[in-house]
C-alpha cells in the first residue's frame, strides 16, 4: 500500500473512505516487477554459499536512514516509503525494532521509532506523510544512526540508507562507517531507487540493493 492511503488513517473522516476502499480492493498499491531468471537463482542459492551461518544468525534491529529530500518527491518517494511501511510490519512481526531517520537539505531530520503501538503508530503515520524539499544532506542523519548504534539496545542494528543517490559523498562519514565496521558487526545496506547509478552510495553501502521498475496500481 502506498504511504499516502496508509496517511488516510489520520482522519476520522477520510478513515473510513479508506476502509471502504480497501473493502472494494480500491486501495492503490505497488508492485515490484523483477526478471524471473534472477530470482529462479537466488532462490536456487539460497542454502549454498559461505555466507550462510551469517543469514541463519538472529537478526536485530534496522535503522533506516530515509532520502525525502525533493528529488525524492513523487513516485521514488512513495515507493520508499511504501518499503520502509512493509519493513516495519515484517520488523514488528520478528520482535525487532526500527528507527528511522528522516532527511532532506541540512538541518531537515525528523526522526521516529516506528512501532504499532500507543504513540508510535502516530509516529509511524506522521512519518508517511513527511516530505522535505531542497537539497540532500546525508552527513547528518548517518551521524545519528552511528550514535545510536553505540547505544545498548541498538548495537546490533543493521543500518539502511534508502536514496536515489543524488548527493556528495561526505568522507568523515564514510571514514566513520569504515572504522565502525572494523570495530563491530555493522552492516550498512543501500537501497538505492531509481535507474541512476550512485558513486556516493556504492561507497556508503554494501551491499547496495538496486530498485528499478516498479508499476503503481489498484490492489486485487
Amino acid at each position: 500500500m502506498l504511504p499516502s492511503e496508509a496517511a488516510h488513517l489520520m482522519h476520522p473522516t477520510l478513515a473510513r473512505a479508506w476502509h471502504a476502499r480497501r473493502a472494494e480492493n480500491a486501495l492503490l498499491v505497488y508492485r515490484a516487477e523483477r526478471d524471473a531468471r534472477v530470482q529462479r537463482m537466488r532462490e536456487e542459492s539460497v542454502d549454498d554459499g559461505p555466507d550462510l551461518e551469517a543469514r541463519r544468525r538472529v537478526s536485530g534491529p534496522v535503522i533506516v536512514c530515509l532520502d525525502t529530500s525533493g528529488s525524492m518527491e513523487g513516485s521514488r518517494g512513495a515507493l520508499a516509503k511504501a518499503i520502509i511501511l512493509h519493513l516495519t510490519m515484517t520488523a514488528h512481526d520478528e520482535g525487532r525494532s526500527v528507527y528511522v531517520y528522516a532527511f532532506g537539505g541540512p538541518g531537515d531530520v525528523v526522526e521516529h521509532e516506528l512501532t504499532f503501538d500507543g504513540e508510535g503508530v502516530e509516529a509511524l503515520l506522521s512519518f508517511l506523510i513527511l516530505d522535505f524539499s531542497g537539497g540532500t544532506d546525508v552527513s547528518e542523519p548517518l551521524r545519528r544512526a552511528l550514535q545510536r548504534h553505540d547505544d545498548a539496545k541498538w548495537s546490533r542494528a543493521d543500518l539502511l540508507l534508502v536514496s536515489d543517490g543524488q548527493f556528495a559523498v561526505p568522507r568523515e562519514v564514510v571514514s566513520a562507517i569504515r572504522q565502525r565496521r572494523t570495530e563491530t558487526d555493522l552492516r550498512v545496506h543501500g537501497l538505492l531507487v531509481g535507474n541512476e547509478s550512485s558513486s556516493a552510495m556504492a561507497h556508503l553501502c554494501s551491499p547496495l540493493h538496486r530498485f528499478r521498475e516498479w508499476v503503481l496500481a489498484e490492489s486485487s
